[in-house]
């Protein structure tokens, strides 16, 4: 096994593309960013945020992450960056879901649970629809 390419500069240096991302040319801070600026891949990225000792660099990534979704929640209100993007983005990285209310028409009181119905029921409850 080869030693870790991980060291005490590598830290000062995530830091760095942290306050500095746009200065490496990222819109958003990101892990592809980082692991651009470090020469690494965003796996050797996240195996190093795993050992206990790099504790700082798991510090750090969080750091990261909400900074991402701030800009991307300040950025995307100001409608300085796509709506879509900002959307998928938030649902990808940061927990976002689209909330759908779903109406029953009817009276509930009699219902019973799905997999009681059987295949002719359910064929005519979605026909009704």
């Amino acid at each position: 096994m080869r030693p870790s390419l991980y060291n005490k500069n590598t830290l000062k240096r995530v830091n760095d593309y942290i306050k500095n991302y746009e200065n490496y040319g990222d819109v958003i801070p990101s892990i592809v960013g980082l692991s651009s600026h470090l020469k690494v891949s965003n796996k050797t990225i996240y195996n190093w945020s795993k050992v206990p000792e790099n504790h700082e660099l798991l510090h750090a990534l969080g750091l990261l992450k909400s900074l991402q979704h701030r800009v991307l929640l300040n950025k995307g209100l100001k409608s300085e960056f796509n709506a879509a993007i900002c959307k998928l983005m938030l649902m990808n990285n940061h927990g976002y879901s689209e909330k759908q209310e779903v109406k029953s028409t009817g009276n509930n009181s009699n219902t019973k649970p799905i997999k009681e119905y059987s295949r002719k029921e359910l064929l005519e409850i979605i026909n009704k629809e």
